[in-house]
Parts: C-alpha cells; sequence; structure tokens
C-alpha cells in the first residue's frame, strides 16, 4: 500500500507530494488531544455506561505527553531524519511540532518541506538560515556562515 506520491509538473520547476489524510493532526495541536481524550475515554469505563457527554466536559488545561509516547515519537522522528538525510539527500530545515503530524495509528509523519534543502554532489552545507526563527540553532545566527552538518 502507497502511502504518498511525489508529482513532479514538467509545466513548472515543483514537485507537489501528496499523502494520507493525518486524522490527529500535528503534535500537541487541539486536534490532536481531540483524539487522545476520545482514545482515553474509550478505554474507560464512562464509555462502558454510554456517557459520551462526558467527553465534551474533559478538563482543556495542561496537557503532557506520555513519556512513554513522547519517546516513541522522538524515536520515530530520528529515523524518519536519518533515512531522509541519508537515504534520500534531504534536509528538512524546519522540525517543529506544527511539522510533527501523528496518524489514526499513532504513527509520526514528518510535514512541510517547504524549506527542505535537496543535498546535490554529496554536500551537506547549509549556505543560509531558511526555517521558522524560534526553532533555529543559535550557531544560524552568527552571519552568513555555511553550517557543515556533519562532523
Amino acid at each position: 500500500m502507497k502511502l504518498w506520491e511525489v508529482i513532479d509538473d514538467p509545466k513548472e520547476d515543483k514537485l507537489y507530494l501528496v499523502m494520507d489524510l493525518v486524522r490527529k493532526g500535528a503534535v500537541m495541536s487541539k486536534s490532536y488531544w481531540k483524539y487522545e481524550n476520545k482514545e482515553m475515554l474509550d478505554k474507560s469505563d464512562i464509555s462502558a455506561a454510554g456517557d459520551a457527554s462526558m467527553f465534551s466536559d474533559m478538563p482543556t488545561g495542561k496537557r503532557v505527553l506520555s513519556e512513554e509516547k513522547a519517546l516513541k515519537y522522538f524515536r520515530e522522528l530520528i529515523l524518519g531524519l536519518d533515512y531522509l538525510h541519508n537515504h534520500v539527500g534531504v534536509i528538512h530545515r524546519d522540525i517543529k511540532p506544527e511539522n510533527l503530524l501523528i496518524d489514526e495509528r499513532d504513527c509520526l509523519k514528518v510535514s512541510d518541506f517547504g524549506v527542505s534543502l535537496i543535498m546535490e554532489d554529496n554536500s551537506d552545507q547549509l549556505k543560509n538560515n531558511a526555517g521558522t526563527k524560534l526553532f533555529l540553532p543559535p550557531e544560524s545566527f552568527e552571519g552568513s556562515r555555511v553550517f557543515p552538518l556533519k562532523s
């Protein structure tokens, strides 16, 4: 089963990536917690009693991922980035919670390759600091240096 499709438009200098609808949405988003809360409710005794009105009254305050789930997502992120970098030759450049999506099988998917860099000629050096400023490493603000990704 193919989960995504790449379309290369010969009329434009663009590639399009078409993929599944990722129902849970971005990590830590409202839609993510909506599905997480529903899953917790479905597993609880409240669901067995048939009192679905409790779901709408669930607290919306501080929400925290379990350590187990955070480690699972982190592992999937690292494996995905390793695959992109070392096997496909792509540097994402904008890793942030909004670009990490969780599907209905609770698997993490990396999205938004808008500022990604395709490594050509085996070069993995960055010449600018594209990406969301709040999630860039501090060294990217030191001027117009070239940033090697491998030591």
